[in-house]
Order: C-alpha cells, then structure tokens, then sequence
C-alpha cells in the first residue's frame, strides 16, 4: 500500500506543479476607431491562450473573418506585448465592402460564374457568402 500512496502523491505534485508554472497569456483586440472595435467585439473571439502562437493563431483567425464580412483590407497592424501575460492586437479594418463589381468581354463564358450575380456587362461578388 506504501508504494501505490507514493507513485500517487507524485503523480499530484507533478500535476500541480506543472499548473503553477503554465501561464495564461490574454489577448486584447482595438481597430483604428471604436466603432470598428466593437465590430470586432461583436464576432465573440477566445481571449485567454495557454502559449502565444495560439493567440497569434486567433488573430489571424479574426483577419479572415473581418474579410469574409466584407473588410477586405483588414491588416494586422501590430501585436505588442503590454506586461507578462496581456497581448494588444491592433487592426485596420477599412470600409466595409459588400459587392464587388467585375466587368468583362462579352465573349466571357458566364456560366463558370454559377456562385455570382450576373448582369450583360459584370458580375457582381458578394464578400459575405459562404462558399
């Protein structure tokens, strides 16, 4: 029974010990202005990371999805550290586009834009489908 209390006590103080030294690292994301920072806030990103490539992975995550609702010339401007464990990520978003407008030839073959709205003379993209 002695040997079993013993491999299980060390077992315990290698958990806790490894949980005292694990740091959560948290991410703060501002725009340019903060109507657009609250867009930002409004998309329900993950703030608390156990390493910084996860939080750098999070940033970029949030770039592609700005992209997807039509800020297109989303830039991730900085990632700075402000104290040990607080990260500020800062972003231009730009204007919100919601179509894009692609003219062409009239020899184009319109049927390989099965996704886009098509007129006689451009198609039109819209930046927040789903494909």
């Amino acid at each position: 029974m002695p040997k079993n209390f013993h491999l299980i006590f060390m077992i315990i103080v290698v958990i806790i010990t490894n949980h005292l030294h694990a740091q959560i690292v948290t991410l703060k994301l501002v725009a340019e202005s903060e109507i657009k920072t609250a867009i930002i806030d409004s998309l329900g990103y993950e703030n608390k990371f156990d390493n910084y490539k996860n939080l750098e992975s999070e940033v970029i995550n949030i770039k592609k999805r700005l992209t997807k609702q039509g800020y297109i010339d989303t830039v991730i401007e900085s990632i700075t550290k402000q104290n040990d464990t607080l990260f500020k990520a800062e972003l231009f978003l730009g204007d919100k586009i919601n179509s894009i407008r692609v003219y062409y030839k009239s020899d184009f073959n319109v049927e390989l834009l099965s996704l886009t709205t098509v007129s006689y003379t451009h198609l039109t993209l819209p930046t927040n489908r789903e494909v």
